[in-house]
């Protein structure tokens, strides 16, 4: 539930992306944003996975129903692997996302590979402290869900800063 996911990771000082959620889809949930928002919104399907069916929302129309909104963050997509048992994590490491790549027959959000990067090569990076806040994100993940095995988190880094946007 990505309410459930914004709700923990907030609640610890970590980024998330704005999520809105149309009428009938949750007793708490917000209406979509008026159409004059500053804000860009994508329409993601609540039960979907490699990007399949997620699409730029166009104000004033509807959120389709099994679907949300969640705020466009600009940056580099990236993947954190862990592996979380008994409330805990450890960070295997993390990969640039390819998104929508011609190249590899994929177009608009769809997933269609991994790069793994060369995080963490260079002490006191930048790349050193996204690795860092990549394991506090699965920290916060395993513990507030109980995960166990392997498990990704995908985020949009922005500015060096890492704002999750789905838990795999």
């Amino acid at each position: 539930d990505p309410r459930l996911v914004k709700q923990a990771l907030e609640q610890r000082g970590i980024a998330t992306p704005a999520l809105r959620f149309g009428r009938g889809q949750t007793p708490r949930g917000g209406l979509p944003p008026p159409p004059s928002s500053p804000r860009r919104w994508l329409v993601k399907p609540l039960r979907s996975g490699g990007g399949h069916d997620v699409r730029p929302w166009h104000p004033g129309t509807a959120v389709p129903p099994g679907c949300y909104l969640q705020e466009v963050v600009d940056g580099m997509p990236v993947s954190a692997a862990f592996v979380a048992a008994g409330g805990r994590a450890t960070l295997l490491g993390l990969s640039r996302i390819l998104v929508g790549d011609g190249a590899f027959g994929a177009e608009g959000f769809r997933y269609c590979g991994n790069i793994l990067t060369t995080v963490g090569d260079r002490p006191g990076s930048e790349d050193e402290a996204l690795m860092s806040a990549a394991g506090d994100v699965a920290a916060v993940l395993a513990g507030a869900f109980g995960l166990v095995g392997v498990n990704g988190v995908d985020f949009m880094v922005h500015g060096g800063v890492p704002h999750p946007i789905e838990v795999n």
